[in-house]
């Protein structure tokens, strides 16, 4: 049996008018599971379908080859978005056996128009990095060295890492948890995982639920156990502390929107989180 609430229907149409932002349309799988609504309303499946086709038969919603769309809304060629996506990902196999081997790398997913099937023939693939503890720094310097200099694939179709955290800080700062946000993380592929890093990731970020009711969060137990730290990790501290400052001074004068702390890097110079939302905001005003 279903459960009917006026809520779902209002949740399927949100999801779908921010999906129509970027033009870009849902299959069922990703409608359900990215849907906008409030944890304490996650909507079962026969719930969701049965409202699904009350907005299909009301021809509120329009289903094209099993792909949710929006009456009046051109959308992207999702099938050549799709393919080049995962051309790019493959292309780029063997850069992520590469960079794995750096041993301060915790976890790599691959985020934005990669990560949503819709990049095209001038898209990067982008990626979010998550390091060991002071460690963020030096893996940020091994990293480019890597891609820039000795794979030759950094950026111009090739792999951009625009955002490092390291696995202290695993909550997103608080002042920048939003639906733009929720978005990107619930749509993230993990490329690299070690130590169960990506699990632990999701549990310090529940919040995303407030935003996307539906998506699932973790619970994991941390290990509480003091660590001794060697002598030669207090040295690795030190270097990856003046590292911190000499990169921070060499970008000084080419910083815009771009955040640069001790835990955490977002290159971000065009920053569509202001814009995006208020599109949404705009859109939903008339729901």
């Amino acid at each position: 049996m279903h459960e009917k609430n006026p809520k779902y229907r209002e949740a399927i149409k949100k999801t779908l008018i921010y999906s129509s932002i970027f033009r870009y349309p849902l299959t069922y799988y990703q409608l359900l599971n990215f849907l906008i609504i409030e944890p304490e309303n996650e909507i079962k499946i026969k719930s969701f379908e049965y409202e699904l086709a009350k907005l299909i038969k009301k021809q509120y919603v329009i289903v094209e080859e099993d792909r949710c769309i929006l009456p009046g809304i051109k959308y992207v060629e999702w099938k050549s978005g799709k393919k080049l996506s995962k051309i790019l990902i493959k292309k780029n196999r063997s850069t992520f056996k590469i960079i794995q081997r750096i041993p301060w790398i915790k976890f790599i997913g691959i985020t934005g128009s990669g990560a949503a099937y819709n990049s095209t023939e001038d898209s990067d693939l982008d990626i979010f990095v998550i390091t060991q503890k002071n460690r963020l720094w030096i893996t940020r310097l091994f990293l480019a060295i890597i891609l820039k200099h000795i794979l030759k694939n950094y950026v111009k179709k090739g792999v951009d890492p625009n955002i490092f955290i390291d696995e202290t800080k695993l909550e997103w700062p608080k002042d920048r948890q939003n639906l733009y946000v929720a978005n990107e993380i619930v749509r993230m592929h993990p490329i690299i995982d070690k130590d169960n890093t990506y699990f632990k990731f999701l549990a310090k970020n529940k919040w995303i639920k407030e935003f996307m009711g539906n998506f699932r969060t973790y619970e994991y137990e941390e290990d509480k156990k003091k660590k001794v730290t060697p002598q030669g990790e207090l040295l690795l501290n030190l270097i990856d502390s003046i590292l911190m400052g000499l990169q921070r001074l060499y970008m000084f004068k080419k910083v815009t929107n771009e955040i640069m702390s001790k835990h955490f890097i977002h290159f971000n110079k065009n920053d569509s989180t202001n814009p995006v939302l208020e599109k949404y905001n705009e859109k939903i005003s008339t729901l």
